[in-house]
């Protein structure tokens, strides 16, 4: 096993460093505690995030969320600006973001950045989907979007489900349906609100 420090150096864990690490993440089961962690391995074990450390953040985010919900990585023309302007958002005037700056940032803008991030690793970790009970925040059903079809790109959708709440995001009629057939998805959720609104925005 690899990893990169701070200096850009590569050094070797062994299995137990690794398996002790994946038994940390699997404890992390708070959004507070998610959003320490993965603060940290986007800084490189700094006390800060550059922007380009921001920007890889909010990246690698969006293409893991797209993986733990099953489906191929797309991103719409739009979207790299889209990214850029998060970071930018985030930022502001500052040329670094600390742990604290980022929390404040993220409680009025994105509260679930990082749930995608850490239902993608569970799976990777222990070969299985997230148990719902053990979701700080539900990951959003993405997959029946079509790109170019809505004028809000999946860029743009992945980004709304981070900041509004997860009773939008979440149809308990669905979750009973899927109780029934004993075909549980805690990864799938409904989409209907925010098809709405994509539906909305294609008829402008």
């Amino acid at each position: 096993m690899v990893r990169q420090t701070a200096s850009g150096d590569r050094e070797r864990i062994t299995k137990e460093q690794f398996t002790k690490a994946g038994k940390e993440l699997l404890k992390l089961y708070d959004e507070s505690s998610q959003q320490e962690y993965y603060f940290k391995l986007f800084a490189s074990g700094k006390d800060h995030l550059s922007k380009e450390d921001a920007l890889q953040m909010v990246k690698v985010s969006y293409a893991l969320t797209l993986s733990a919900t099953m489906i191929p990585y797309s991103k719409g023309s739009n979207d790299d600006a889209l990214f850029e302007g998060i970071v930018q958002g985030m930022f502001g005037i500052n040329e670094r973001v600390t742990f604290q700056d980022f929390t404040s940032w993220s409680k009025k803008n994105s509260p679930h950045l990082f749930c995608g991030v850490h239902n993608w690793v569970y799976q990777i970790l222990t070969g299985s989907k997230m148990p719902s009970e053990l979701e700080a925040a539900k990951v959003p059903q993405l997959e029946r979007f079509v790109e170019d079809k809505y004028t809000m790109s999946m860029g743009m959708l992945w980004m709304l489900t981070t900041v509004i709440p997860q009773s939008y995001t979440h149809n308990p009629e669905e979750k009973k349906e899927k109780q029934k057939t004993s075909e549980k998805n805690p990864l799938l959720n409904s989409y209907h609100l925010i098809m709405k609104l994509v539906g909305v925005q294609s008829n402008l």
